[in-house]
């Protein structure tokens, strides 16, 4: 259960708005990098219980930025449950780069083109996952995400290590700082990065506000539970 200390506040976070496409690539490379630290383990067997349960033999991933987290997803369950998964990946904000990149790999699609959480199309087919990200959408678009993924007959799961408590606000400090400490060895190599983060710190800045707002935004399990009732047909 998150604490309650700290009301939600739906503020804007920059990477929900069109600034340059380098800085959305920048941000989701950080993002890419930090889960590679384990922040999802603990979720991995819940995972792959789903899929066995709803015989899915595809994931697809919605605001998935550098598409690390449902990468490390897919090697996971394949590493530790022999599990063999088609992996589709889709963003309002798509990262070409990794995109290029992705589709180069086998069973894995990344869409080049923008697509909406809250009106995924129709025709994908799986367990869909969100991962720290269903804090960016107000109530009325979660009901909508879950909504459709209820009328698909789609499972879905939203994987959130955010909280709305006032040690989490307050770790975004020290968090900002650990990201000044690994911006060199984040890969792809950029020397963009470099640029934005220590001559020019516009990246520190952004991390450290969608950070912080991320964690004001984050739902609670209550919060989720009163959505879910209203969903039509559950």
């Amino acid at each position: 259960m998150l604490e309650r200390t700290l009301p939600r506040r739906h503020l804007f976070e920059f990477g929900d708005l069109d600034i340059p496409a380098v800085f959305h690539d920048l941000m989701t490379d950080i993002l890419g990098h930090i889960s590679k630290m384990g922040l999802y383990d603990a979720m991995v067997p819940i995972i792959n219980e789903v899929i066995q349960k709803q015989h899915c033999s595809t994931i697809i991933d919605m605001c998935t930025g550098s598409g690390e987290p449902a990468m490390l997803l897919r090697e996971k369950l394949e590493n530790e449950f022999s599990c063999s998964i088609n992996l589709i990946l889709t963003d309002k904000f798509p990262n070409q780069e990794k995109a290029k990149k992705l589709n180069g790999l086998q069973d894995v699609i990344y869409y080049q083109t923008p697509v909406d959480a809250t009106a995924l199309p129709s025709e994908l087919k799986g367990l869909r996952t969100l991962f720290a990200s269903l804090h960016h959408f107000k109530p009325e678009q979660v009901q909508a995400i879950l909504q459709n993924a209820v009328d698909n007959n789609q499972p879905i799961a939203a994987l959130e290590f955010t909280e709305r408590s006032w040690t989490r606000a307050l770790f975004m400090i020290p968090g900002t700082l650990h990201v000044l400490a690994i911006t060199p060895f984040i890969k792809p190599f950029s020397l963009s990065r470099l640029f934005w983060t220590y001559l020019l710190p516009v990246m520190p800045a952004i991390y450290f506000w969608d950070g912080l707002v991320s964690n004001l935004r984050t739902y609670s399990a209550v919060e989720l539970k009163e959505i879910v009732i209203h969903l039509h047909d559950n």
